[in-house]
């Protein structure tokens, strides 16, 4: 229970932080594909150490498929974070920022019409 607390209240702290310096990127450079580009870096570093983490205490299947489902993720993420700073520079920030709670409603929307529960790792 504790470890979920910690996750939820460290995921609100990173959105929260990246909201703020996506939206004063954009107001000062706009460039979206820059910005993008860069949080993806910032986001595989930590990603790395999260896997390095999970690896230690975990079986991670490594192989070929693996490597199709990160890179996909890295493309389709790259693609709707993309698609969110473009927005960001037309649309006033405080509606988009609403947007962003759909992210949770379109996994569990997934799940649901799929069949699966969600797991942790997920």
């Amino acid at each position: 229970m504790f470890a979920g607390i910690g996750a939820g209240t460290l995921s609100v702290l990173a959105i929260c932080g990246s909201y703020i310096f996506s939206r004063e990127y954009m107001r000062r450079n706009h460039d979206a594909v820059k910005l993008a580009v860069f949080s993806q870096l910032v986001m595989a570093v930590g990603g790395l150490i999260l896997l390095i983490t999970y690896s230690i205490f975990s079986h991670i299947p490594w192989g070929s498929r693996l490597l199709l489902v990160i890179v996909g993720e890295v493309i389709t993420f790259l693609f709707g974070q993309t698609s969110f700073f473009m927005l960001l520079h037309k649309v006033e920030s405080s509606r988009a920022a609403a947007l962003l709670g759909l992210k949770i409603l379109a996994l569990a929307l997934i799940s649901f019409i799929i069949g699966k529960n969600l797991l942790v790792q997920q």
